[in-house]
């Protein structure tokens, strides 16, 4: 039995999680065969089938279907049905979202959609659609943002396509991370690279190991290495000299100080730069590029340092 006479089979038979089933797993190899099918059946299957499941699948065909005339077939056909509940309405508020997604070079509505409530329906749909316009455009923190939200909401689909996807995901996460102006620390995505030049790259990065990028060649800014390892050299001081930080960086002096008025204009490090004295003074704090190793370090030796002033305290 071919796949058209199958689901044909299964809608006259009623068998709507099974026909839902038949769609999903097929929807990679015949991906059109599909798409034709819930077009000329869109109108009865809207109010029979388990509408999340449906629209998951429209979704999924989206991102698979080279024929955008298909799709736009498919917004146009939810958009000329009477809705008969709030479901039925969020399902062509994802249709709109998937058409958006799949023109986003174009004519982007991206901003439209940040003046109104998301239903969590849409939310995988709208958080995509905010990632591709963002990195589209090079705006690498808000692409950073909206990508690690998709990612979240695509965290229990487990199937081949999407295990693949999330792969794939994950690595264009780092490189966007590499480059935006505010992600100081990659805790969260070394494990869940896989090993790669790209991982141990970025594990680079993590650690402050500026002779290791210097030496590597990919297009990534280097400055950013640079700040994370100031930011690790002034973790546990009370101050420190310009000549320190240039020492220990391997760069010249008018380097060192934007360096640290960068870092201190981010609030990678709080404190305040003496021009007179040449010294950093530091205020303790947690910093943005710490790992949980140094947060405990950190409250350990904060820890001793207060028993040793208890201590003081009660012999005077």
């Amino acid at each position: 039995m071919d796949l058209v006479t199958e689901l044909n089979q299964l809608f006259v038979d009623r068998k709507w999680c099974q026909l839902l089933t038949t769609l999903n797993q097929n929807s990679v190899p015949h991906t059109d065969t599909c798409l034709k099918f819930i077009l000329t059946h869109l109108k009865e299957l809207i109010d029979k089938v388990n509408l999340p499941s449906f629209m998951s699948i429209i979704s999924l065909l989206t991102d698979i279907s080279s024929h955008l005339s298909l799709v736009e077939q498919v917004i146009f056909l939810l958009n000329g049905i009477e809705y008969k509940s709030v479901e039925q309405e969020e399902c062509a508020f994802i249709a709109r979202l998937n058409y958006d997604i799949l023109t986003y070079k174009t004519h982007s509505k991206v901003y439209e959609y940040f003046k109104i409530k998301i239903p969590d329906s849409a939310k995988e749909r709208f958080y995509c659609l905010v990632y591709l316009y963002f990195d589209h455009v090079n705006d690498f923190n808000m692409s950073y943002k909206y990508l690690s939200l998709y990612l979240d909401t695509l965290s229990d689909k487990n199937d081949v396509f999407y295990k693949k996807k999330k792969e794939f995901l994950t690595n264009k996460l780092a490189e966007i991370a590499l480059k935006a102006e505010n992600v100081y620390s990659f805790d969260d995505i070394l494990p869940k690279l896989s090993d790669s030049d790209l991982k141990s790259l970025v594990l680079a990065y993590n650690t402050g190991d500026i002779n290791y990028v210097n030496n590597t060649n990919h297009s990534f800014p280097k400055e950013k290495v640079y700040l994370i390892s100031l930011v690790k050299l002034c973790v546990y001081k009370k101050s420190i000299t310009v000549k320190e930080i240039s020492d220990f960086l391997q760069i010249n002096y008018s380097d060192s100080l934007f360096l640290i008025f960068k870092a201190l204009g981010k609030e990678l490090i709080k404190g305040y730069y003496d021009g007179k004295t040449n010294q950093l003074y530091l205020f303790k704090s947690i910093n943005k590029s710490m790992n949980d190793n140094d947060i405990k370090e950190m409250k350990i030796r904060f820890g001793e340092w207060r028993n040793k002033v208890i201590k003081q305290m009660n012999k005077n």
